[in-house]
């Protein structure tokens, strides 16, 4: 009974083990996700500033590639610059150093970038101006911003696999454990019975071997034996 309680015990901790894995790694990578996103977003706001500085069409895709190549080495995260009318791209950290080299790179560069569209919106990096005698701003889309989730979110996406994992195959023993444990009481209690019941039984049986033995050398003696082989029977039954 005691194991039977001790294997219940285990089995609720690591069930709550795994729940507290699985929830905190989901905030933490929830948490991160929004970062660099938000990192994404102010890297976007901070190059259509500055290419809305910028007159010229092919400067603002030369500062675009200097913001993309240092935002690359800071922030080590994915991330696909394709220029509005998708003759140039710049992408920074993509797996196996994928660069757009040729025809064939740069397609696979371009499909990519749509499976991180998948995961995150692209972000649109526009040029501003102010039209003078409206005082409206206009806006046009200079390059949009394809971005994915660095390594180490990919990696820590595994955690709530690991706590899931955790909870099925120690909630499982534990479940074998607790199991096996009822059998082995069960199976005592079976043992105990079987041997009081030989006892119970072992008895009277012996008691009527004793008296046929005795019928056997003195068959003149069943009126005195008839009422003790009866008492036998009657607990027998």
């Amino acid at each position: 009974m005691i194991l039977r309680r001790v294997t219940i015990y285990f089995l609720i901790l690591f069930v709550l083990v795994g729940v507290g894995i699985f929830a905190y790694s989901n905030d933490l990578i929830n948490r991160l996700e929004n970062e660099y996103r938000s990192i994404s977003q102010a890297y976007a706001e901070v190059s259509s500033a500055i290419i809305s500085a910028v007159t010229r069409g092919d400067v603002q895709l030369d500062v675009l590639r200097e913001i993309t190549d240092s935002l690359g080495r800071m922030l080590k995260f994915p991330a696909i610059v394709v220029s509005a009318d998708g003759r140039q791209i710049e992408c920074r950290n993509l797996p196996g150093g994928l660069q757009p080299v040729d025809t064939a790179s740069r397609l696979a560069v371009l499909r990519l970038a749509a499976e991180m569209d998948e995961e995150n919106d692209p972000i649109p990096l526009v040029e501003r101006r102010v039209h003078e005698p409206t005082g409206k701003v206009q806006e046009r889309l200079v390059a949009l911003l394809h971005y994915s989730s660095p390594e180490i979110i990919a990696t820590l996406s595994w955690l709530p696999v690991v706590g899931i994992a955790f909870i099925l195959v120690f909630g499982g023993l534990g479940l074998i454990a607790n199991h096996r444990f009822r059998a082995a009481e069960q199976q005592a209690i079976w043992v105990g019975l079987a041997k009081e019941t030989a006892h119970q039984l072992g008895t009277p049986i012996s008691s009527l071997l004793g008296w046929v033995e005795l019928l056997q050398e003195d068959p003149a003696a069943i009126a005195k034996v008839h009422p003790e082989m009866t008492r036998d029977v009657k607990r027998l039954e």
